[in-house]
């Protein structure tokens, strides 16, 4: 048969839009400092809403924030500020709360625990977003309580405080600290005694000496 020449080459097509097809991930940091933690180009600002208790029923969310109704309680993430001796109202309340920011990154970030007072480090090719103290749970009113996966950047705080959160009263309009709230941390484990039974119960005061019983830990995220 006869052969055909070539056509004219078309133009050339756009170049393919690589950040449709990747995927991020949000974190958040959050600092006990009165002034904001680092941000991330464009990421948002807030501050920390841990817990909150209608019904009588306990709820565990992350950085969503309800008005409070009937006599309904919620819990915030504490400052480094010193305890007040009164319940806090209005403005006076601001700086005794944790601040945040919230940052994208390329891959989930994930806490790592040692269970001692050293630091864990991250997998190979991973990127440390910062270092904490292990938090497990705490209680709230009534027999409930709760937390988040020890697998989360929100179980590790960077600082450690005997009375790590707030609690404000919806129908009083008031936050305070209360001695009947109680947190739970990870303790540090000797590795001559990780299979042994429970430790001796002993009462720690000074805040290093409950700093050096605490589990260190460090959250990563993934650059390939």
């Amino acid at each position: 048969g006869l052969l055909v020449p070539l056509g004219i080459l078309g133009p050339k097509g756009l170049a393919l839009d690589t950040s449709v097809a990747s995927s991020w991930f949000s974190t958040v940091r959050r600092t006990r400092s009165p002034p904001a933690p680092w941000a991330c180009p464009g990421s948002g600002l807030g501050i920390v809403c841990y817990t909150w208790k209608g019904k009588r029923k306990l709820t565990i969310k992350t950085l969503v924030c309800h008005y409070a109704q009937r006599n309904d309680r919620s819990y915030w993430l504490a400052s480094a500020a010193p305890l007040p001796m009164m319940p806090l109202s209005e403005e006076a309340i601001r700086p005794y709360v944790s601040r945040c920011a919230v940052c994208e990154a390329p891959a989930q970030a994930v806490a790592v625990h040692s269970q001692d007072q050293s630091i864990p480090p991250c997998p190979q090719t991973w990127r440390s977003l910062w270092i904490g103290y292990s938090f497990l749970m705490h209680t709230g009113a009534g027999d409930q309580g709760g937390g988040q996966a020890l697998m989360s950047p929100g179980s590790c705080l960077e600082d450690f405080r005997a009375a790590p959160f707030l609690e404000c009263q919806g129908r009083q309009g008031t936050c305070h600290f209360f001695a009947n709230k109680y947190s739970f941390w990870l303790t540090t484990v000797k590795a001559d005694l990780q299979f042994s039974s429970a430790p001796a119960p002993d009462t720690l005061k000074e805040s290093q000496a409950q700093r050096q019983k605490i589990s260190r830990c460090q959250v990563c995220v993934k650059y390939s």
